[in-house]
């Protein structure tokens, strides 16, 4: 496809796929090594091209090496991914301000600032970002990445107990949108969350009993995201959920209690269940309407 746009002379194109649809896939698919260098490439390819207003391509190019620098185990660099993403900030204030345009690159930049903000321990300044994403997310009726901004706002508040309200809506509201938009790998990241959630009342909660129940909570919502998960073959997740329940293992054992399914019995709650035979008999997008 690329070579057929660049043979018509459409080199805008041809570099907007590689930047969008070979260089971010291969980063969001965890290569970030090859996905770098596809965006490097782009990068000395547009400055041989001044008389191009790049403004917009350029934008992405640093977000998606920001987050490429965020993500990466092996090689990845905090203050590397601040730097592209300060990069691609800067691009921001060339587009009219209360424009449609410039509204949508900066929710997304306010997305990835809490997030970096969340990696380096500073969970205030990532709910501040993440308040603002969704302020602007719901401005612009996007509701994919409105429910995104609920989820990661429950995520920067999980451990903070007096916040526990805030975490139970925002799951709640995220989990609302996923479903209705039928988007399996967003509804796996609630569960997952809820599972997180539950497991930091139960370090908090005072009586055995409520903490035996909330880890049972902690590994019926770890068990439906798994579920989820495999059904995707999302192994980085189903692997999250794996942690998942060695830590509620753990927190058993703490307490000389009998532990509950673990990462390798194939029981289910009845909730994962009911979810895996609903996705059988009306598919994917239907599963959540039909159990709602």
């Amino acid at each position: 496809y690329i070579r057929a746009q660049e043979a018509l002379g459409d080199r805008k194109e041809a570099l907007w796929t590689r930047v969008k649809h070979i260089g971010y896939l291969l980063i969001l698919s965890g290569d970030h090594q090859l996905g770098r260098k596809e965006l490097a490439s782009v990068l000395e390819a547009v400055k041989l091209m001044p008389e191009e207003d790049w403004t917009e391509l350029l934008f992405y190019i640093y977000r998606y090496m920001s987050i490429s620098f965020h993500r990466d185990r092996d090689s990845g660099d905090l203050a590397e991914a601040t730097r592209y993403l300060s990069l691609a900030s800067s691009l921001v204030t060339q587009h009219p301000l209360g424009s449609k345009l410039r509204e949508e690159l900066e929710a997304r930049l306010k997305t990835n600032f809490g997030n970096l903000c969340l990696a380096a321990g500073d969970k205030h300044a990532a709910q501040r970002h993440y308040r603002d994403s969704l302020s602007l997310f719901t401005k612009l009726g996007d509701k994919e990445h409105e429910g995104i901004a609920y989820l990661k706002i429950a995520e920067a508040s999980i451990d903070e107990a007096e916040k526990d309200s805030t975490v139970a809506d925002s799951l709640d509201r995220a989990e609302a949108i996923f479903m209705r938009l039928g988007w399996k790998e967003g509804h796996a990241r609630v569960l997952e969350q809820r599972a997180q959630r539950a497991l930091a009342l139960a370090i908090n909660a005072t009586s055995p009993e409520r903490r035996r129940e909330l880890r049972q909570e902690a590994a019926a919502a770890a068990d439906r995201a798994r579920l989820l998960y495999e059904s995707i073959q999302q192994s980085r997740g189903v692997g999250r959920c794996e942690s998942l329940f060695r830590q509620i293992d753990i927190q058993a054992q703490n307490e000389h209690e009998e532990k509950p399914p673990s990462a390798g019995e194939k029981r289910r709650d009845p909730g994962a269940q009911a979810l895996h035979l609903a996705y059988r008999i009306v598919g994917q997008k239907a599963a959540y309407t039909f159990l709602a």
